[in-house]
């Protein structure tokens, strides 16, 4: 999921958990303005990736990094990128909170649908709430 700097949802995508999230990035069409930075997790640390991004796009990928990186981070830029991760992580908490604990289908389409209407609800509350 990408979400902006409110926590609204930009774009998403349901995978089954067996699938890499490098994987996954491959698939967002990415459609953001030329210098948009994204900011990711550990599990995007794919080097060539991030330079054909901001090469072909102009949209720079930050992600966290590991303790044995090629590319370490600045303490400063490790410290403002676990803060906006955060905010990741919070919508992700907040739109699970607006779920019931079961939610109940007959097909696999159903599940994801009821899914993906509590993403655009949750969506709904934000933009309006700016408003």
């Amino acid at each position: 999921m990408i979400v902006d700097l409110n926590g609204i949802p930009i774009e998403f995508f349901f995978t089954p958990g067996s699938m890499s999230d490098t994987r996954v990035l491959d698939c967002f069409h990415l459609n953001l303005k030329k210098d948009s930075i994204i900011y990711g997790d550990k599990a995007y640390n794919n080097y060539q990736f991030e330079d054909l991004l901001f090469e072909i796009s102009g949209i720079k990928l930050v992600t966290q990094r590991k303790k044995n990186s090629n590319r370490p981070h600045k303490i400063a830029d490790e410290f403002r990128l676990s803060s906006v991760r955060q905010r990741v992580e919070t919508t992700f908490s907040s739109i699970i909170s607006l779920m019931p604990r079961c939610i109940k289908s007959t097909t696999p389409r159903g599940f994801f649908l009821k899914i993906f209407f509590f993403i655009i609800g949750y969506m709904s509350t934000r933009i309006f709430a700016k408003i």
